[in-house]
């Protein structure tokens, strides 16, 4: 009657029903331990890797940790600066190396071309800056670029791996990858611009002229030339960048901050001063921090 007593004992019975639910308790933490998303690569419920971060940690909302960065260089040093709101201060990204161009692919590559004119690359933020092996001078990378409509083309067929920049001479170049080298686009049709932009919903290519004025074209190749749309307007600009529909560009003169909502209309100062002389910006999305 004592084992009888004992299994119908109500103690005996929360003893045990406690010590079960102990040891589950334990095993859920081992398993999560495992299988968490720290795990990311073997995770299928981790829907984001960061492989640019020092510990590759991964979030479960990638759009939390993705914000839209706003990068600049500076007038006189070529520094990078970097913010996440246009009306905060200019922060220091980089002021060892300097900069004259800095873009990032659709594979989530980091390009940079440094005032030698080389281009450099690197997978990861906190990766050093490498040189690829086929390097030849360059000067600014087109913004919003990775796979673009193929520059020779009006039907505007996407080219996988494709880069155009702006050459020394002020005419635009196309390549494949970084292995092949740089192809002049057009010849002269192709010139002069300081700085390209492509901006997909108007399919159509923006370049500065080395005057400060904004010229446009639907496609690089040789029977368009480049159209002058500044229409007087005595803002000159170094350097532009688009975020939603807004136009933004950098001052030839005072390296100050302008925008405007219409390509074709006159550039207003931006509302908050800058910290720093510009001469450069590119606008794109980014892991936070």
């Amino acid at each position: 009657m004592t084992c009888g007593n004992t299994i119908y004992n109500p103690l005996s019975i929360v003893s045990l029903i406690l010590a079960i639910l102990f040891i589950c308790i334990i095993v859920k933490l081992i398993y999560d331990m495992m299988s968490g998303c720290n795990q990311c690569t073997s995770n299928k419920k981790c829907k984001e890797h960061y492989a640019d971060t020092v510990d590759a940690s991964c979030v479960d909302n990638p759009a939390d940790d993705v914000v839209e960065k706003y990068f600049a260089i500076h007038k006189t040093t070529n520094a990078l600066y970097v913010k996440t709101s246009l009306d905060a201060d200019w922060k220091i990204a980089d002021n060892f190396n300097k900069y004259i161009s800095y873009v990032k692919n659709i594979e989530g590559a980091y390009i940079a071309v440094f005032t030698d004119g080389m281009t450099r690359i690197k997978k990861r933020i906190y990766d050093q800056w490498t040189l690829p092996e086929t390097n030849e001078k360059i000067g600014k990378y087109l913004k919003t670029i990775g796979n673009l409509p193929d520059a020779n083309s009006t039907n505007y067929a996407v080219v996988p791996n494709t880069y155009v920049a702006v050459g020394p001479g002020l005419t635009v170049h196309q390549r494949t990858g970084f292995t092949g080298p740089w192809k002049l686009l057009n010849n002269n049709a192709a010139c002069c611009v300081t700085e390209i932009f492509y901006d997909a919903p108007g399919r159509q290519y923006v370049g500065i002229s080395a005057e400060g004025r904004l010229h446009t074209k639907p496609v690089i190749y040789d029977t368009i030339h480049w159209t002058d749309i500044s229409d007087g307007d005595p803002v000159k600009i170094v350097s532009i960048a688009k975020e939603g529909d807004t136009w933004y560009g950098v001052g030839m003169d005072d390296g100050e901050l302008y925008s405007k909502t219409i390509l074709t209309g006159r550039w207003n100062k931006y509302k908050t001063k800058s910290n720093i002389p510009l001469l450069y910006i590119n606008f794109f999305k980014d892991r936070r921090g």
